[in-house]
Parts: C-alpha cells; sequence; structure tokens
C-alpha cells in the first residue's frame, strides 16, 4: 500500500472504525513507521508538517529508513529549511518510540537553544494524544527536567541531554551507558564563526570530546548551515567519514 492509500486508510479507520479496527491500525502504523520516517511524521507531526518535504528532507527519510550504528552523517542546508523539526525533534522521538536509542545528546549553539530542541520533545510526550495513544510513550516521573530527562516506551529507556556548544562533556553517561547518539544541530554562531581562534578551538572540542564522548556504536549527525568557508561544518562536508551532502 502506497504512502497515501494508507494515510488515506488511516483516516477511515480513525473516523469510521470499531475500536478493534482501531487497536489492528495502531499495530499496523507500528510496524509501518518502523522504517518508514516520512510516514511518521505526517501522521503524528502534521502541526509542524504544514508543507512538502522537500529534497533535504526526503535524502533524510532514506537515510534514516535503515537503523545503524557508528554512522558519520552531515548535512548543510540554507536557514529556512526545517532541518531542525526533523533531525532534532522529529527523528529523537522515533528513535525512543522504537528503542533504536539509549541516551541521545542533543548539542546547539549555547545551552538555552540547546535546551529549547529538549523543551519540544517534552512537549510532545506530554501533549500529542495520538503519538501517546498509538506507542505508550510516557516519562518514568512527573516534571522531567530541562537539560536531560528519560522517556519509557515499551520497556526501552531513553535518555536525552541537551548540551551548549563548547560546553565539558568528557565523561557524561546515563548510568553505565555513554551517549549512543550525539545530534550536534546548528552549533556554529555567525558572529563567533569569522574568528579564526574561535573556529579552531570549536573543532578542537569536537573531534577531542565530542566525537570520544560515545563508543564504537555511537551515531554522530551534524546539520546546519555553511557560516564560513572554513567553518566546522564546511570541513565535515568534504570529510571521507562522514556521509555528506549540501543543498
Amino acid at each position: 500500500m502506497s504512502r497515501s492509500d494508507f494515510l488515506s486508510f488511516t483516516v477511515s479507520i480513525v473516523e469510521q472504525g470499531t475500536n478493534e479496527d482501531k487497536a489492528d491500525l495502531r499495530l499496523a502504523i507500528r510496524e509501518r513507521c518502523r522504517t518508514d520516517i516520512e510516514l511518521f511524521a505526517e501522521l503524528f507531526f502534521p502541526h509542524y508538517c504544514k508543507h512538502n518535504f522537500n529534497d533535504f528532507h526526503r535524502d533524510v527519510f532514506t537515510y534514516y529508513s535503515q537503523p545503524k550504528r557508528n554512522g558519520r552523517f552531515v548535512r548543510s542546508a540554507p536557514r529556512g529549511y526545517a532541518k531542525s523539526t526533523i533531525t532534532a525533534l522529529v527523528k529523537p522521538i522515533h528513535d525512543a518510540c522504537y528503542g533504536f536509542e539509549r541516551f541521545i545528546v542533543i548539542i546547539s549553539n549555547g545551552q538555552s537553544q540547546a535546551n529549547g530542541k529538549l523543551k519540544d520533545i517534552r512537549n510532545e510526550i506530554l501533549s500529542n494524544t495520538a503519538l501517546v495513544d498509538t506507542y505508550g510513550i510516557k516519562f518514568p516521573r512527573s516534571n522531567p527536567a530541562e537539560t536531560e530527562f528519560s522517556t519509557i516506551c515499551d520497556g526501552h529507556k531513553t535518555t536525552f541531554k541537551a548540551v551548549g556548544t563548547g560546553v565539558q562533556v568528557r565523561g557524561i553517561r546515563t548510568e553505565e551507558a555513554r551517549p549512543s547518539k550525539i545530534i550536534c544541530d546548528d552549533v556554529e554562531h555567525s558572529d563567533e564563526v569569522e574568528n579564526e581562534e574561535i573556529r579552531i578551538k570549536y573543532e578542537n572540542w569536537f573531534f577531542e570530546d565530542v566525537c570520544k564522548i560515545g563508543d564504537e556504536n555511537t551515531n554522530i549527525e551534524f546539520i546546519g548551515t555553511i557560516l564560513h568557508k572554513d567553518a566546522l561544518l564546511s570541513h565535515l562536508l568534504v570529510n571521507p567519514s562522514y556521509d555528506s551532502k549540501s543543498y
């Protein structure tokens, strides 16, 4: 069944189906969305996905369609491409729903910006009724913290932590687990990137600290907008160790 047909089928069951039909639908959605991130986004985040997906989104959906370990992924796109919506909101929640990641660290330019990305995730889990009804994802404790919290789904625990660019990250763990996924989302600042000393400092921080807080199975993603020809993002886009593409 095509994605559009499945969406139409979902609407018809929600509107006219019996309770048994709806229970079967939830199972079908969980099975289909395991590898279909585009469908997951359309079904559970229509309030974010109000426009047609662009080439960047479809490329990312393809990359995410096969769970992987020790992945190195870098993408650049102009501002306004809704990069963070998919990579720092929809996919981390998808990872938690399916137990793909145990410990996700989201790094952004400044602690407050990183906290904001965790706040968006927290708000969805608290208020997205369709998501919660389908997956049963929840917080193990009330009042999840601003910079770090955990979710529970089907017996899987996923911890999320927000970190600002340049912050000390060595030794980050949740219980005995190192980060299983690191998302670097818009970590560079348009003013700071003009300063060569700061560029070198952040590049050293990324390779010497960030890249070493995980283990041999940790996925690292770096997404942003090119702000300087010698920015860290520019260097990663030509690094042969990374699956890279620019839009």
